[in-house]
Parts: structure tokens; C-alpha cells; sequence
């Protein structure tokens, strides 16, 4: 039983307790528009429990402008087998009189990241605004999760893809990749020096590269069937956007896919209303300056982005062609952008020839 693809949430997973017989999921679950009143929680597609949402007076004070936000939490008690010691894919169904209305997908790990080496309190802060190691470990291997179900889903060449994490940083979720798809031949790329130190030095199963902060970048055309951006285009202005894009479909093979973070609906929640006001009439703002990298990124360069669909829609598909936008497909506040570097029937048979065993 797989959860559907329902409208995405605003959410997080507090913890997951596992024994040898039950196993413990507690978090929070909300959506701007849609309010609901149960969730159900289902560990890799199968069912674990349903419970109502209880107090929570912590998201409620975060997101004040949504009044169903102080009753978001969740605690859902149940047995599923074989679970100690492996990862696992959580999915967190929100009910309104038992009807199905929105989700969050979270992955947590399981043994397999024991002993995979974090970055200081600093590089953490500086790609994800969280010191502590527990909170990126556990973001870091969502967003991995996330971002290659949408490569999976949307690349026909699945054998042994060629992937840029663009704007990797410190390896937040580049660490992870190979736990979900080991075949990956994966190359990390950043404009912050030290945080590719840092990669160099602690992700054997991936190159990494320092790079500048606008195109071109070192890479041959065609060099990959994919390129994924977590937190990137999040952080640009309207015009660079376009700018990397075009940059992105030159080092795409045909056929490649661009799987790619937007601060969408969910994510301008947390916008004062001036703000959000703003964003209903423009479709987008990108002029709030992000002092996150501040000595690394060329002033002025590094913004706080937010856009709507229909202007994501408009304005990228002039560069290549969107398949798929998922509300909160991206650390389940962020939108997610699947595009595709068109190459024709030929391109698509030889992708698919090179796939085949």
C-alpha cells in the first residue's frame, strides 16, 4: 500500500523510536489552506498506524498566520517487521473526516550512516542553518532520499547515471547518495572552497570541485544524465536563475533531468504579510539579501528567493521543458522542479539502449 501523491505539507519528524516490536513516529503536520484532523503513517508502504492530532504550541507560534498550526502534532504507535537497524521511508498522511488530503515523505536512517563522518557547527550552519549534527544528519538524508526518487522516476537511463549535486556545500545530502543508489557516479560542486575541503577530504565515493558563482562551469557539455540543486535557485535572482539554467541544459546529456528546490506556497508562509502580499501580486521576490554567505558569495549575490508555480512554470520553461512540480517535495517546505533537457526520439533510444542489461 504506497501513499498517493497527495498536495505536500509543512512537517518534521521529531523522532522515530524502533524496538524488536513496535516502532514510534512522532512529529508535526500542517498545511497552509487545508486543515486536518487525524494522520496516518505508513513505514516503506505499509501501514503503521492512524491517531488524531494533538496541542502543539511550538508550530503554532512559528507559523502564526495558519490557526490550525497549534494542533499539528502526531504520535502514531505500531508494529511493522524487520525494521530495527534499517532505513526507512516514512510517509505521513494528514485526514480530514477520514479523507485523504495531504502528505510529507521523510526517510530516516537506519544503521548504515553510523560512523558516516559531519562537517563542523559552522559549514552546518552555513548550508542549512542548524549547528547541531543530529537535525542535519537526519535533513541531509531526506533530502537525498527525495531528490533521487525524483531521478529514478524521471530518467530513463537508471543503471549508473552521471550526477552534479550543484551547490552541494558540505555534503549534506551528497554523503547519502550512494546509500540509495549505489551505482550513482556522483560529483559534488560549490562555490564555498572550504566546505568542498571538507567533502575532498571526508566523501571518498564522489568527486568534488570548487567552483565559481556564475556560469560557465568546468564540465563538458553532455557530461550528465542528471543534475540535482537543493537550497540553490532558492537563493538567486530572477535573471541569474535563467542564467544557470541555460548552464545546466549545456552540461545535461539528452534526456537529462534537473531536479531542482523552489521556496513555492508552503514555503512563504513563513513571509510577513507585507511580504506575502507582495508575492501574490509579482509571482516573485528575490530581492531579500542572505548574509549565510557572506565572505564567500560576491555581494549582494546570495538572496532569499520565493516564486510561485505559475511563475516557475512560465518563466523556466523557456529554457527546458518542466515534467513535475511538487508542492513540498523538497524538506517538506520547499517545492520541488523536475525538468528535462529535450533530445529527441534518437537521444531518448540511446538513454534507454544504455540501460538495458
Amino acid at each position: 500500500m504506497a501513499a498517493p501523491r497527495l498536495p505536500g505539507a509543512l512537517g518534521f519528524l521529531d523522532s522515530v523510536d524502533v524496538t524488536e516490536s513496535l516502532v514510534g513516529v512522532t512529529g508535526w503536520i500542517v498545511h497552509p489552506h487545508i486543515a486536518i484532523d487525524d494522520v496516518r503513517v505508513l513505514i516503506d508502504g505499509e501501514r503503521l498506524g492512524e491517531a488524531a492530532l494533538h496541542d502543539r504550541p511550538d508550530v503554532g507560534a512559528s507559523i502564526a498566520p495558519v490557526a490550525h498550526a497549534a494542533r499539528s502534532g502526531f504520535r502514531v504507535v505500531g508494529d511493522v517487521a524487520g525494521v530495527p537497524g534499517r532505513k526507512l521511508r516514512i510517509d505521513i498522511v494528514g485526514l480530514s473526516h477520514g479523507r485523504e488530503r495531504v502528505s510529507l515523505r521523510m526517510f530516516w536512517p537506519g544503521q548504515e550512516t553510523v560512523g558516516i563522518p559531519a562537517p563542523d557547527a559552522d559549514l552546518r550552519e552555513r548550508v542549512s542553518a542548524k549547528r547541531d549534527e543530529a537535525s542535519f544528519r537526519t535533513d541531509g538524508y531526506t533530502i537525498a532520499g527525495q531528490l533521487l526518487a525524483e531521478v529514478r522516476e524521471h530518467l530513463p537511463c537508471a543503471s549508473a547515471p552521471r550526477l552534479l549535486d550543484w551547490g552541494c556545500g558540505s555534503g549534506r545530502a551528497t554523503r547519502y547518495f550512494h546509500l540509495f543508489w549505489p551505482e550513482l557516479r556522483v560529483t559534488g560542486c560549490d562555490i564555498d572552497a572550504a566546505a568542498i575541503a571538507w567533502c575532498k577530504a571526508h566523501i571518498a565515493d564522489a568527486r568534488f570541485d570548487a567552483t565559481g558563482p556564475f556560469p560557465p562551469l568546468p564540465y563538458a557539455a553532455g557530461s550528465f544524465d542528471a543534475v540535482v540543486a537543493s537550497s540553490v535557485m532558492t537563493h538567486l535572482a530572477a535573471d541569474l536563475q535563467i542564467a544557470w539554467l541555460r548552464e545546466i541544459r549545456r552540461m545535461l546529456a539528452p534526456g537529462g533531468v534537473f531536479v531542482a528546490s523552489v521556496h513555492g506556497s508552503l514555503a512563504s508562509v513563513y513571509l510577513p504579510p507585507s511580504l506575502r502580499d507582495l508575492l501574490a501580486r509579482d509571482g516573485m521576490i528575490d530581492q531579500n539579501r542572505d548574509a549565510a554567505l557572506d565572505g564567500v558569495a560576491p555581494p549582494d549575490y546570495y538572496r532569499t528567493t520565493y516564486q510561485t508555480e505559475t511563475v516557475t512554470r512560465r518563466r523556466w520553461s523557456k529554457v527546458m521543458p518542466v515534467l513535475a512540480y511538487h508542492e513540498g517535495g523538497l524538506a517538506n517546505f520547499q517545492d520541488i522542479v523536475v525538468m528535462r533537457r529535450d533530445g529527441g526520439i534518437r537521444a531518448l533510444a540511446r538513454l534507454l539502449s544504455r540501460a538495458a542489461p
